[in-house]
């Protein structure tokens, strides 16, 4: 069952996370050993050394190590933060992570709960097909708690070499953006509008 969890405080909804986000990061550790176990197995085997010419320092084909990682990860699962929230009256978007709650994907908003629901289910998609064979199970929430960037977290971001970087007119663009952007939890409507459309792609 689809089911949208609602915060009142973005510190509440990280708190409440906290468990699942140290449950994500143990699978991580354990699929990259078994990755690095199976790489250097097979290194030290006749059939690598035959095939460069016993050169122990050779790089591992990407075919190669697309092999080695078949079935990795089968079995283990992990949680997709899917954090759900509102521009306007009419502008939607969503931030996700699996490993960070502190530096989510941004996407870019959508007008309507349906292009909203499209895009949660493509970036899911996605994300499944790049994580071997874990099973990527969301957990879509919002918070109640209006968010605007903060004066420090304007700082943090304008001390970044990426904003150095810009040319003086995006520059110019970013702080306007940083200083009118606000976002909203959903309400119980958008909640349902939301769930409602979700559902309709799995089908």
């Amino acid at each position: 069952m689809t089911k949208v969890e609602i915060f009142s405080t973005l510190d509440e909804a990280n708190q409440q996370l906290q468990s699942y986000l140290t449950k994500n990061i143990e699978v991580r550790e354990r699929v990259f050993n078994e990755v690095n176990r199976r790489c250097q197995t097979y290194k030290e085997s006749a059939v690598f050394k035959r095939r460069n010419d016993g050169e122990e320092e050779a790089v591992l084909a990407k075919n190669g190590a697309l092999e080695l990682s078949r079935g990795i990860g089968r079995g283990e699962a992990v949680t997709s933060f899917v954090k759900l929230y509102a521009l306007d009256q009419n502008l939607y978007g969503f931030d996700y992570t699996v490993f960070d709650l502190d530096n989510n994907v941004k996407n870019i908003p959508h007008w309507s709960m349906d292009e909203l629901a499209a895009a949660v289910r493509e970036q899911l998609e996605e994300e499944q097909t790049e994580n071997f064979d874990l099973k990527n199970s969301p957990l879509f929430y919002t918070v109640e708690e209006p968010f605007t960037y903060s004066g420090q977290q304007k700082q943090k971001i304008k001390n970044s070499e990426q904003y150095g970087s810009l040319a003086l007119e995006d520059r110019l663009f970013l702080d306007q953006f940083l200083d009118c952007y606000a976002e909203r939890g959903l309400t119980t409507v958008e909640i349902k509008g939301f769930i409602n459309s979700y559902v309709q792609f799995l089908n």
